[in-house]
């Protein structure tokens, strides 16, 4: 099977790819006169050999800032007695 096809296709969302069986069909058309099992094993191979190498998915960055160049809050939506009304307040917590 011509890798490039497999290369070529590996940036395309999932269901614009073509099977292994939609793979094998197009061989049979090129003149391939092996199996279906055999185009399987190879494309499984493939993709268990491209997810083992390191892609920028799986690349972790640290954040690491200067102490006082930065600061980190979440938000959250408390209720608080104000003037003796309760009311919903937005709050911001340091983290």
């Amino acid at each position: 099977m011509p890798p490039s096809w497999l290369e070529e296709e590996a940036h395309l969302p999932r269901k614009q790819r073509r099977t292994s069986q939609r793979l094998y069909e197009c061989l049979q058309v090129d003149g391939y006169l092996g199996s279906y099992t055999a185009v399987q094993r190879y494309v499984k191979h493939w993709k268990k050999q491209r997810a083992s190498s390191p892609t920028i998915k799986h690349a972790f960055v640290p954040l690491v800032f200067p102490m006082g160049d930065t600061c980190q809050f979440d938000w959250s939506q408390e209720t608080a007695p104000l003037g003796g009304v309760v009311q919903t307040i937005k709050v911001a917590h340091n983290a």
